[in-house]
């Protein structure tokens, strides 16, 4: 067997192991949007052939596609936040977060933000504001909450579970 077939052989046998979880995780961070998670998943599995087939060897493959997919998703983003560098922050969530119309049509703002509001106290609605929409850095907030760095990331882990788990009928 040459060389090119068995990198194509392991290359098929990664590809079905993973090929789904990589599409899986690409579609949720990528707001649901299939096309925009297909193209992610794609180029993630031809960056993992191309190292393969020069030779590269990789260990953990699993971890691998996930780097290469959260960069893939990082660039899409900063390619979106550059296009869009104009747009008001309520423009912005309009034409980029929810142009989906299939999320468009599963999540109902107003009820969304409604059931928000209504499952966090003071302290979590102004964690979630500091952390999520004003995006600040988790240092910053713990000085403001006065915490460690490390509780105030328990606090915004934990959040983010209460957020998933109350609201996990909107997604």
């Amino acid at each position: 067997m040459t060389d090119k077939a068995k990198v194509d052989e392991l290359f098929n046998t990664i590809y079905s192991e993973y090929y789904h979880l990589i599409f899986k995780y690409c579609l949720s961070r990528l707001k649901c949007n299939k096309d925009y998670a297909d193209d992610c998943v794609q180029d993630t599995f031809m960056t993992l052939y191309n190292k393969m087939i020069e030779g590269e060897i990789i260990n953990s493959p699993r971890a691998f596609l996930y780097n290469v997919a959260t960069n893939y998703i990082k660039k899409y983003y900063n390619r979106i936040k550059s296009e869009n560098e104009n747009l008001t922050d309520f423009e912005y969530a309009q034409n980029v977060l929810y142009s989906d119309e299939d999320i468009v049509e599963k999540i109902n703002f107003n009820e969304f933000e409604f059931k928000l509001n209504t499952i966090l106290t003071k302290e979590e609605k102004e964690l979630y504001t500091l952390r999520f929409s004003e995006e600040q850095r988790v240092k910053d907030i713990a000085l403001r909450f006065n915490i460690s760095e490390k509780y105030c990331s328990l606090k915004i882990t934990r959040l983010k579970r209460k957020i998933i788990s109350s609201l996990k009928d909107y997604y």
